[in-house]
């Protein structure tokens, strides 16, 4: 069993951070962002019928939600082989409570650059460096002419900036961030908190001044906008909510309009459209996750960290005992403090509740678990306390070698959750030597061991 122990890996200094982060977070991502489309009401960002919608499914390397339109039809976020990981950027953006739904299909534009819309930002693949970042945005609605029809939507007109070097023009806009809620919000990114290089990552440079529109501050960056509301109105937020403004919905409707790019589809069409020369054609895409092996599993997402561990040499014996016994990998509904199980004599569940976790995290806790297999049907099981708790050595630091392959020596640099956190650890026990990684195991796996022999 992979049993979830991370309460002695956050200091009270830590906590008293995370949750000053999260307090300022709330108002970014967890509370709806707003159109801005007027200055005295707020719009939602779906209506009630898409709120009540069905859970977001694995699909194919990535996620679809559905409800977005009709019978179930809605637009996927996928990772592509030789192409876009729309997928993994839209999680280390933040996900939904920051990016918002997908609001098209992939399309194709000049240059052979390959774009999707979420409703607050715009993703965008270089096909020369092979890296997905978030667009200019509102820079490029300026150059579309479209700064008069965003100022009637609440977004500030652009300031003036004769800077000719991006140090410059870094030194002066960063001086335009005179409202301390927005300032507090803009660095509170889930990339990295508190850095200004991940937060400008997220939100690029200010492109304004705050500027006050009725009950709200907005200031304008190049690819968001940040809403400080400071008046109480009727279908408002909060007195000092700060919020992220639709920017994605803004591209949509001022220079997407009707096209096909922004019609739901259902799950399984995983179809780009090639706008190039002025035309809509559907074109074929290659999705990115294909295992070696065949495995008994039904949700993409785990295929997907199947085949991530299908590049960690020390994951082998585990994935070929899956392959061999045809193993049922699963997600269930565990205990909150239980990641993962193994069930002799081949099942896996892994805790429903690791969903929205980094892929590579998930991996990792399927090494462990995949250990527990390769042992039981290597015959390497005996009924004591003694031979559990070696048992769980060999698994934590399964674990440990998929953990460091996979995010390199250190791990995460920034993790960003508690499961991230712990597999730091636990990497760290590994490294430390073997009498750190029995006494890790020995406090977590104790008493496990002796109710289960």
């Amino acid at each position: 069993m992979h049993q979830a122990v991370p309460r002695k890996l956050t200091t009270s200094a830590g906590r008293r951070r995370l949750r000053r982060i999260w307090a300022v977070a709330l108002g970014m991502g967890l509370i709806a962002a707003v159109s801005a489309s007027g200055a005295t009401a707020r719009e939602p960002d779906v209506d009630a019928a898409k709120r009540d919608s069905p859970v977001p499914i694995a699909v194919s390397s990535g996620w679809f939600y559905p409800g977005l339109g009709e019978d179930g039809a809605g637009f996927g976020v996928r990772n592509f082989a030789d192409g876009p990981r729309f997928f993994d950027a839209f999680r280390r953006y933040g996900g939904l409570d920051v990016m918002g739904y997908p609001t098209s299909r992939p399309w194709i534009g000049p240059g052979g650059f390959i774009y999707q819309l979420s409703q607050r930002a715009l993703m965008q693949w270089s096909p020369d460096d092979d890296k997905v970042q978030l667009a200019n945005v509102y820079e490029i609605l300026r150059e579309a002419g479209y700064d008069d029809a965003l100022y009637a939507r609440s977004i500030p007109r652009t300031e003036p900036d004769e800077s000719t070097t991006l140090d410059d023009a870094r030194a002066v806009r960063m001086g335009w961030m005179t409202d301390s809620a927005i300032t507090q919000a803009f660095l509170a990114n889930p990339i990295e908190p508190d850095s200004v290089d991940a937060a400008i990552e997220l939100h690029g440079l200010p492109m304004s001044y705050p500027e006050t529109f009725g009950p709200f501050v907005v200031q304008r960056f190049q690819r968001t906008a940040l809403q400080h509301w400071v008046e109480a109105v009727d279908g408002g937020e909060p007195v000092g909510t700060v919020v992220l403004v639709n920017s994605g919905d803004h591209y949509k409707d001022l220079v997407l309009g009707d096209s096909a790019v922004t019609t739901p589809h259902a799950h399984d069409d995983t179809r780009m459209l090639d706008l190039r020369d002025g035309a809509e054609v559907y074109v074929d895409a290659v999705l990115a996750w294909t295992t070696q092996r065949n495995y008994n599993v039904i949700d993409d997402a785990l295929a997907e960290a199947l085949r991530l561990l299908e590049g960690v040499p020390s994951a082998t014996p585990g994935l070929e005992a899956a392959a061999e016994v045809s193993a049922p990998i699963r997600y269930r509904s565990l205990p909150f403090d239980v990641y993962a199980t193994f069930n002799p004599p081949s099942r896996i569940a892994v805790n429903r509740d690791l969903q929205d976790e980094r892929l590579e995290a998930v991996a990792a806790v399927l090494a462990h678990e995949l250990q527990h297999l390769a042992d039981f049907h290597e015959e390497r099981y005996v009924p004591s306390d003694a031979a559990c708790l070696e048992a769980e050595i060999r698994a934590v630091t399964a674990e440990a070698s998929a953990w460091s392959t996979l995010m390199g020596p250190t791990g995460a640099e920034n993790p960003q959750s508690a499961l991230e956190r712990m597999e730091n650890a636990r990497l760290q026990a590994v490294q430390a030597g073997s009498e750190t990684i029995r006494a890790l195991v020995e406090d977590g796996w104790a008493e496990q061991c002796s109710q289960h022999r």
